[in-house]
């Protein structure tokens, strides 16, 4: 994803693959990323956050 300190909200998946894209936009693929959480540790992308809030 586009930086590791960010948490993003999570929109695509792609269980083929391990493709994952964020509402921002941002993918990672398979290998790039450790884990999920469910509740974000660090502070959450801000265009990740202006979406959800969107919504």
């Amino acid at each position: 994803m586009s930086d590791a300190a960010e948490a993003h909200i999570t929109a695509e998946r792609s269980v083929w693959t391990g493709q994952v894209t964020a509402l921002c936009g941002a993918t990672a693929e398979y290998g790039d990323y450790d884990m999920f959480y469910l509740f974000p540790v660090g502070p959450l992308c801000p265009e990740c956050r202006r979406i959800r809030d969107d919504h």
